[in-house]
């Protein structure tokens, strides 16, 4: 098997190679080849590690953003090979995703299904200058939960099948659970999202990103996307809960990174604040966005960015780059990473507790239903 497609688990890195591995990325964002190959070549990377990182964070399509740039050519003439060949196969894969989007939009658009794209294709055609340059594997959709039954009717219709472990379109209970399902057809799978992300500290508004979604024309079709407030917003929170299960993604840096970059001059700042206070999201989107600034925006002015940080200077947990390579690092079940979480979100509330037990509790009767029921009320 290609060692970049081989499955893998997080790889564990001090900060020195964190550091040469995000110096890296940013030359590649910047174009800057033959930059970025002399890093690597003096780097003295083992290539086997090497590329488990490369493998693990997503970052096989960078080296399409300068031509200039090779692994052979810094040193890693295997790792070169096996990520050209890997990147083929990303090819048709996004290829795939397109045509179904195209017939999902289609579908959808005869039955009355309301929906937004997420994620990959969002993200590569708003913010990274071309599908191509951001690793994809599924499609990401949102649809309104009163839909969810009728839109995966709907695409069964077309041939796509739950996976075996789903045999029902997900319950109420479930729901409250997760936040996402999936369908397959043909190697083509599409993450079906009720809400976007499922939290017990915040108090999310799911009815927002509807109303301020907006259109997103593609020529052949126009497919409804998230405002740039909610993309960025819902994507530090997703960094955030990630690092505090220490797996987060060098990959969902770059999103917010980039996403900085090319749209931080469009982005309604009052209103981003605004919907974070309202859903108790301040701490995540304040945190995420220190991270994403002391890890890889140090030499980048973004002013609005650092202007709301400034404005929260207790709410900010990492102090310096050198904790928040920190908390990169580390591992699933690290309690470094865990208290920093806690820290941010201190309260044990209802919703907490709730969340824990529906999300734990596999067998009816196990916890008193009059529990249950006064966690509930208690929660609303």
């Amino acid at each position: 098997m290609n060692s970049i497609q081989r499955p893998r688990g997080k790889v564990s890195l001090d900060r020195d190679v964190l550091a040469t591995i995000l110096s890296w990325c940013k030359l590649m964002l910047q174009h800057d080849g033959a930059q970025a190959t002399s890093l690597l070549n003096h780097s003295g990377f083992d290539e086997a590690a090497l590329c488990d990182v490369v493998a693990y964070h997503k970052l096989s399509q960078l080296t399409l953003l300068a031509e200039d740039f090779s692994f052979a050519a810094a040193g890693y003439p295997s790792l070169d090979d096996d990520v050209r060949e890997y990147l083929e196969s990303c090819h048709l894969i996004a290829q795939r995703l397109i045509a179904a989007e195209r017939e999902l939009s289609d579908v959808f658009a005869a039955a009355g299904v309301n929906w937004i794209a997420l994620k990959g294709l969002s993200y590569g055609r708003r913010y990274w200058g071309g599908i191509r340059y951001r690793h994809m594997a599924d499609l990401d959709i949102l649809l309104q939960p009163e839909d969810l039954e009728h839109g995966i009717r709907c695409l069964e219709n077309t041939g796509f099948q739950r996976p075996a472990n789903q045999t029902a379109v997900p319950s109420a209970r479930t729901m409250r659970q997760i936040h996402a399902t999936e369908v397959r057809r043909d190697g083509v799978t599409i993450d079906i999202h009720w809400r976007l992300r499922s939290n017990p500290q915040c108090k999310l508004d799911h009815q927002l990103p509807w109303l301020n979604c907006q259109e997103l024309d593609l020529q052949s079709h126009s497919v409804k996307v998230l405002s740039v407030e909610d993309d960025l917003l819902f994507l530090l929170l997703s960094i955030v809960l990630d690092v505090e299960r220490g797996a987060v993604r060098v990959k969902h840096l770059l999103d917010a990174y980039v996403m900085l970059l090319t749209a931080g001059d469009c982005i309604d700042w009052d209103a981003l604040h605004e919907r974070s206070v309202q859903q108790s999201a301040l701490p995540a989107l304040i945190n995420g966005l220190a991270l994403v600034l002391q890890l890889l925006a140090t030499d980048d002015p973004l002013p609005q960015a650092r202007r709301l940080i400034e404005h929260h200077p207790s709410t900010v947990l990492t102090a310096n780059p050198t904790e928040a390579f920190a908390l990169l690092a580390g591992v699933r079940g690290n309690p470094h990473n865990q208290r920093w979480f806690k820290r941010m979100y201190p309260k044990w509330t209802a919703r907490t507790v709730l969340y824990g037990l529906d999300r734990n509790v596999r067998k009816p009767g196990r916890i008193p239903w009059i529990v249950i029921k006064r966690i509930r009320q208690l929660a609303s």
